[in-house]
């Protein structure tokens, strides 16, 4: 049985016990029919946005509501998600210890094999260094600490074709715990000519809001999509930056709590997708950090692109 039907019925507990943002939300939506709107209890009410909040008529059975700037939460669950910035696996947690865990759950083999399969790349996995430094280098790059390199098979349909050298980033969680890790087959100071040359391996435990933590972290602190991207980042503005993966990855992102400055490095796509992702970060962090700004290079062109360009402007 899902979680939200196993909490049906239970949500004024589950809200009250994680919740105190929706005590006026559940004030209001008691009165029955003609029930007032509360400020969002994510951005207030001084966003300038026409942002009423409810929570439905039969938000008891199903925890649902509405923010009209935010959306439509039609559980409770996804609207803990909203509320808390916490993914499936936190906010679960947090519900069953109002209403106890699943009696029929059982272990999954599938998540035994990752688990192996990640423990393997940690052994083998190194500080980043002179395997990974030439391919760095060739695109005027630095070494990050937070990078690692290692020689690790490459598969196709299931079998082992040749060992390549690989740069690893390793994903980990807000809080700290290790995902899952980002390849990179490398040949020299190349990519390797592969049809996959980049991978993701399989998460285990998976959180929102993870990266790939390439610096240590400030106060001010940068958040990109890909690793290279991050890199360049870092060495044009001067501040420690981080690699989300991809766009889903960065709009999820959650910084840890030392931050008080996002700088937020976009990609430029003709499709927009990259400047939609970072301007949904921007927005989904408003009341939570301090200070959040979106970065953009020139249309078409990355922040690689950029640092090459200004160390040849230098050059000349």
């Amino acid at each position: 049985m899902s979680l939200a039907k196993r909490a049906t019925g239970q949500w004024e507990a589950i809200y009250r016990a994680n919740a105190p943002e929706l005590a006026e939300a559940m004030a209001n939506a008691s009165i029955g029919k003609g029930a007032k709107h509360s400020a969002c209890p994510v951005h207030g009410s001084d966003s300038g946005l026409n942002d009423g909040f409810r929570l439905f008529p039969d938000w008891r059975e199903t925890g649902g509501g509405i923010c009209n700037s935010c959306g439509t939460f039609c559980s409770g669950v996804d609207l803990l998600k909203w509320l808390l910035d916490e993914d499936f696996k936190s906010v679960a947690s947090r519900i069953e210890q109002i209403i106890g865990r699943d009696k029929d759950w059982k272990p999954d083999p599938e998540a035994e094999k990752t688990r192996e399969r990640l423990r393997r790349i940690q052994e083998a996995a190194k500080k980043a260094g002179p395997l990974v430094s030439p391919y760095l280098a060739a695109r005027g790059l630095e070494t990050p600490p937070g990078l690692h390199e290692a020689i690790l098979p490459y598969y196709v349909d299931g079998k082992r074709v040749a060992d390549y050298t690989v740069m690893l980033g390793k994903f980990v969680s807000p809080s700290g715990k290790p995902v899952t890790w980002h390849f990179t087959y490398l040949h020299g100071n190349c990519k390797a000519d592969l049809p996959d040359a980049k991978k993701i391996m399989p998460t285990l435990d998976a959180e929102d809001g993870g990266a790939i933590r390439l610096y240590a972290p400030g106060e001010t602190l940068g958040i990109a999509e890909g690793i290279e991207t991050a890199i360049a980042a870092k060495m044009l503005f001067n501040v420690p930056v981080w690699a989300a993966m991809n766009g889903n990855n960065l709009a999820k992102f959650k910084p840890p709590a030392i931050v008080k400055k996002l700088m937020i490095f976009g990609d430029c796509d003709f499709s927009h997708t990259g400047q939609a992702c970072a301007h949904t970060l921007a927005r989904r962090l408003y009341r939570r950090i301090d200070s959040r700004e979106v970065i953009l290079p020139p249309m078409g062109r990355d922040w690689n692109d950029v640092l090459l360009e200004s160390i040849e402007r230098k050059a000349a």
